[in-house]
């Protein structure tokens, strides 16, 4: 997920069976569909109804284990376990379940912008994209029918490196 785009790939082990890109991010649905602070309950189920429609095509696809990369999910983590201090060691491999997203999601909506900047776990610059963030990762948790997403702190980076001296 990022803030102009969410990507998906399929695969097994190391092979790619397919792959999908969505125009629709973190920073975009909160440009579109954002208006107050606090945000308001309806456009925020105008954002919900727009990645239902953009993400109807994912659900003909299945998996073992959804893995959710960028800094929405990663903030996510943060917040759930209440760190003052990034800890990559606590966030990589921490699984968000449905009901936490569910949670943050009600915490986020509750909370203006300020109050959301001072939250413990959030960056303060990513407090107000952070509610379209957790909508992403909602509607793909619905979408493919799923109550648990793993949040992997390492990406495009980390991938390159792998892939180019073939580390594990």
């Amino acid at each position: 997920m990022g803030g102009g785009s969410t990507e998906f790939i399929f695969g097994s082990g190391r092979a790619i069976d397919s792959s999908c890109s969505f125009n629709i991010g973190a920073l975009g649905l909160t440009e579109t569909y954002i208006r107050t602070d606090p945000v308001a309950v309806a456009d925020f189920d105008s954002l919900l109804r727009e990645l239902e429609v953009s993400l109807g095509k994912l659900t003909s696809h299945r998996f073992d284990l959804l893995i959710g990369i960028g800094g929405a999910i990663t903030n996510m983590a943060a917040i759930k376990h209440q760190l003052t201090v990034y800890d990559s060691s606590l966030v990589h491999g921490s699984v968000l379940d449905l009901a936490e997203v569910e949670r943050q999601i009600e915490l986020f909506l509750s909370m203006n912008l300020a109050e959301r900047r001072r939250l413990t776990g959030l960056e303060p610059g990513r407090a107000d994209t952070i509610l379209a963030g957790a909508g992403i990762v909602l509607s793909v948790m619905k979408t493919l029918d799923t109550d648990r997403v793993t949040v992997s702190d390492r990406g495009l980076r980390q991938g390159l490196v792998l892939d180019r001296f073939g580390c594990e």
